[in-house]
C-alpha cells in the first residue's frame, strides 16, 4: 500500500493548480484596485481561462523531473521541480506586476512594446516611476513572497508511490495529455489575437 506521504507527491498537480489559481486571483485583485476597473467579473472570467492554460504550461516545465522522482525516488528531482516552479512563480509575478503598472500608463498589459523597453531600462523606469503607489509595491511584494513560501512548502514530505503502478502511470499520462491540451488552447488564443 502507498504510504501516507505518497499521495502529496502523486497528486501534487492538484495542489499546484489551486496555488496558481489563488495566486493569480490575488494579482487580478491588485490589478483591479490599482487601475480602477469597473467590470470586475468579466476581467476575472477572461483572465481565468488564460491563467489555467498558463498553469498547464508551468506544470509541463517541471513534468520531466516530476516523473523522474516517481521512477527513481531521488530527493534531487524534488529539488529540481521545486526550483523550476519557484522560478516560474517569480517570472509570473514580475510580469503581472509590470502589467499592473503599464496598463494605467499605456492602456494595455505587458506586450511586445513593453518588452522592447528591456534594452532601455532608463526609459522604462522613467515611464512608470512617477505613478507607482507604495501600497501597490507592498502588496505586490507580499503576493510574491507569500506565494514563494507557500509554493516551497508544497514540496515537503514527498514519497514516490511504490504500488498501484497501473493507476499511477495512467494518472501521469493523463496529466501530460491535459497539460498539452491546456497549452495548445493558450497558443491558439494568442495566435488568434495576433491575427
Amino acid at each position: 500500500m502507498p504510504t501516507a506521504n505518497s499521495f502529496p507527491a502523486l497528486y501534487f498537480p492538484f495542489r499546484l493548480v489551486i496555488f496558481y489559481l489563488f495566486g493569480m486571483l490575488f494579482w487580478r485583485m491588485l490589478f483591479i484596485y490599482f487601475n480602477d476597473v469597473s467590470e470586475i467579473v468579466p476581467v476575472i472570467s477572461a483572465a481565468f481561462r488564460l491563467d489555467f492554460s498558463m498553469i498547464c504550461g508551468a506544470f509541463l516545465l517541471g513534468y520531466i523531473p516530476f516523473i523522474l522522482f516517481h521512477i527513481f525516488g531521488k530527493v534531487f528531482w524534488v529539488k529540481v521541480t521545486r526550483i523550476i516552479h519557484c522560478v516560474v512563480w517569480a517570472f509570473v509575478s514580475i510580469v503581472e506586476f509590470s502589467s499592473i503598472l503599464l496598463y494605467k500608463e499605456w492602456g494595455s498589459t505587458l506586450d511586445n512594446r513593453a518588452i522592447s523597453y528591456i534594452s532601455h531600462p532608463q526609459e522604462a523606469w522613467a515611464s512608470v516611476r512617477d505613478f507607482i503607489p507604495w501600497e501597490v509595491i507592498f502588496f505586490g511584494l507580499l503576493i510574491l513572497v507569500a506565494g514563494m513560501k507557500r509554493l516551497w512548502d508544497l514540496f515537503e514530505s514527498w514519497t514516490p508511490t511504490r504500488s498501484h503502478y497501473f493507476q499511477s502511470v495512467t494518472w501521469l499520462v493523463l496529466l501530460w495529455t491535459f497539460g498539452i491540451f491546456g497549452v495548445k488552447r493558450w497558443l491558439a488564443k494568442i495566435t488568434y489575437r495576433a491575427v
